[in-house]
């Protein structure tokens, strides 16, 4: 759904959503089958032009029992996660083959949970990823829980709707001096990027490891240019930025500290790009406003200074000013251009500072020298931190003729003082083509994506990694009745803590009745098992193959040559089980 003017709900011979706050009596013939009217708090559109649905956008219902938390035991009727579709956009939504929701036979009550836009959900936990920006409404998060204590006598289930995360609009208009916004980019710094949204209660878990660089979605306006960005909820931003880039230059705004982008609230910049002769400057007025009302405040900022430095930490030294400077405890500041001689970040002793982000002239950058084993060069070198490129950062240091040495402190680096989550392994098992049908044995696969320096092996040799259609990848199949094991051997993770282990799972659950739980696959590290949490899925909860990510975090110490295995016994698994995509983290 594109959040428009309207967001359908459940119309004509089965399941229907119809537009906002419309209520159409329609039954079946048996009476049951569920109606809904909705309405959405505020109807703020998802992107700068248009109104109304896309095609085939598509939301998630479930039906529980009145009063009852959302989980397995709570589920009526199989009423899980059951995707509606509008097929011409029109605000109709129907179920999709086999998704029809009818109320309970026998009178009881039950409540509704919703949400938008439609995916797979593991253990009722939506992942939220707002790392990509190009499609606004794929990544806009409605979600409704108000429908309650229902049942067959009911008209319709009212659903209301509201915004889950964070709305920015960006109006840029060139000013004077600018003749073009052709080439213009938004980049927003110190941002989370992924979470898990709970469909139980509404509660938002960011995670603190998924800090990234946002691109803000561009298109064009009447007048100027209009940007568009979905982000996450935060209650006091620190460390934010906002950089606009043209041809010309680019140039960094530091978000206030504290800031705070609350959830269900759009926050408009208008911007004014100018030139008069001394660099380019912005001029920006913000307003932030509801997605319903509009309560507002203004914000006007200046910045893309063009008056010279001082060489304090507010007002650091520019590059211009630091190419022909020669003072020690000095602070410069300037926008990371790569290292001396190469731009293939092999070099951690030093990096290039410029006037202007993109800037790929030597010549026109300073050189700080970063001393081998410092904090400093932890928090600067490109080895590690290839981010950091384009980005603006301050260093405190002794300045000679546009070289920067002795640098003692620095502002705008990765934060070194504290570890950082890095990915220690990750395996997809996609490096060879099975799509053909192939099953290759573990010791003879050859396209594992970590092959250099570890080894791929199972104990028993009987299982294999082969192509799933459903999921159109590779897998690792566990087969029934049979001992089973993958070993990973040589896994480097030396000075790592806080280890975790992600990985997806699956069970060849066909058969009606037929369930399993994920956990008789067992984990083991270092030949001591791990405790995996419980999942079980069933044929009859329409899990067949159907992978769930299980999480596993405790247990695991840091190792230079590592082992992590995991054993599938054929006493326990008498269906099928299949392992993708694993991945180790840990902080370093």
């Amino acid at each position: 759904m594109k959040i428009k003017n309207i967001l359908g709900m459940m119309l004509l011979s089965s399941l229907f959503f119809v537009a906002c706050d419309n209520d159409e009596d329609v039954r079946t013939d048996d009476g049951l089958t569920v109606k809904f009217s909705s309405s959405i708090e505020g109807l703020i559109p998802s992107r700068a032009a248009g109104s109304g649905w896309d095609s085939d956008d598509a939301i998630g219902v479930f039906m529980l029992k009145a009063g009852q938390a959302l989980s397995d035991a709570n589920i009526v009727d199989g009423a899980a996660n059951k995707e509606y579709v509008t097929a011409t956009g029109d605000g109709r939504f129907a179920p999709a083959v086999g998704q029809t929701i009818s109320y309970p036979a026998d009178g009881s009550n039950v409540d509704f949970i919703a949400y938008y836009p439609y995916t797979v959900i593991n253990n009722y936990q939506y992942a939220v990823n707002v790392e990509n920006q190009t499609s606004q409404p794929a990544i806009d998060l409605l979600y409704a829980n108000n429908a309650k204590g229902l049942n067959k006598d009911n008209a319709a289930a009212a659903l209301s709707f509201s915004h889950q995360l964070v709305k920015m609009v960006f109006n840029i208009k060139a000013g004077t001096g600018i003749s073009s916004l052709e080439g213009l980019s938004i980049t927003l710094g110190g941002m989370k990027t992924q979470a898990t949204f709970a469909l139980a209660d509404g509660t938002l878990n960011v995670e603190d490891a998924s800090g990234k660089e946002l691109s803000v979605k561009l298109s064009p306006a009447v007048e100027g240019v209009v940007g568009e960005a979905i982000i996450l909820p935060v209650a006091a931003l620190n460390g934010g930025s906002i950089v606009f880039t043209l041809p010309s230059g680019a140039f960094r705004w530091e978000i206030p500290a504290n800031q705070e982008y609350a959830k269900g609230k759009k926050y408009t910049y208008d911007v004014e790009l100018r030139n008069s002769g001394g660099g380019v400057t912005a001029s920006i007025s913000a307003t932030i406003e509801d997605w319903i009302d509009a309560p507002k405040q203004n914000i006007n900022i200046d910045f893309g200074n063009t008056t010279p430095g001082d060489g304090s930490k507010e007002n650091p030294y520019t590059v211009d000013q630091a190419l022909t400077l020669t003072q020690n405890d000095v602070w410069v500041g300037g926008y990371v251009a790569g290292v001396q001689q190469t731009r293939a970040y092999t070099v951690k002793t030093n990096i290039l500072l410029a006037k202007t982000a993109g800037e790929t002239d030597p010549s026109k950058c300073v050189l700080v020298q970063l001393v081998d084993g410092s904090d400093i060069q932890k928090a600067l070198n490109l080895v590690d931190h290839p981010e950091l490129e384009g980005k603006f950062v301050k260093v405190l240091g002794n300045v000679e003729s546009g070289v920067v040495s002795n640098v003692t402190e620095q502002v705008g680096g990765a934060e070194s003082g504290t570890p950082q989550t890095q990915n220690i392994f990750t395996e997809s098992f996609d490096g060879q083509d099975l799509s053909g049908g192939s099953k290759v044995k573990i010791g003879s696969y050859t396209g594992f994506d970590n092959g250099v320096g570890l080894i791929f092996s199972d104990e028993y040799g009987t299982a294999d990694v082969r192509y799933l259609k459903s999921t159109a990848n590779n897998n690792v199949w566990f087969p029934a009745d049979k001992d089973a094991s993958l070993k990973i051997s040589g896994i480097n993770a030396a000075g790592y803590t806080n280890i975790k282990l992600t990985y997806k799972a699956a069970a060849n659950v066909y058969n009606a009745g037929t369930s399993i739980d994920l956990n008789k696959l067992k984990v083991y590290w270092n030949g001591q098992e791990l405790t995996v949490p419980s999942k079980v899925v069933s044929k009859d909860n329409g899990d067949a193959n159907v992978f769930y990510e299980l999480v596993i975090s405790t247990g695991m110490t840091a190792s230079a040559n590592a082992e992590l295995k995991f054993v599938a016994l054929g006493a326990d698994n008498n269906l099928g089980l299949r392992i993708d995509d694993i991945k180790l983290v840990g902080d370093k």
